[in-house]
């Protein structure tokens, strides 16, 4: 296919072939359904890198849920190890000390 700017009858030979109709379409429809077509790839490469993007964006959601459920585990064995050590000075008879009679701080109820 032949690409003039003016749309001037081709001078290649004595037939008549004017570059303005290509197979039953004007010029001005080739062009459309180029820009079209150009479009649609532009489109297409658009869905493509959001679907890339969506699949980092999902791995990185995973490896967040991951580490916030590593630090409640954490923060429920430090709760745990924290009761365990406040019944032990309760049974030790001696609050605001540790078990080597040295003074602790208060905590609160949150921790």
């Amino acid at each position: 296919m032949k690409n003039t700017e003016s749309g001037d009858a081709s001078e290649d030979s004595g037939a008549e072939t004017d570059d303005s109709y290509v197979a039953g379409w004007s010029r001005s429809e080739v062009q459309l359904l180029q820009e079209l077509a150009d479009r649609r790839e532009v489109l297409e490469q658009r869905a493509k890198e959001m679907d890339i993007r969506e699949k980092l964006l999902e791995a990185t959601e995973n490896r967040i849920d991951q580490k916030i459920a590593s630090l409640k585990k954490i923060e429920a064995q430090i709760q745990a190890l924290l009761k365990t050590h406040d019944e032990r000075e309760r049974a030790a008879g001696q609050p605001g000390q540790d078990l080597h009679g040295h003074e602790t701080e208060r905590r609160g109820a949150d921790f």
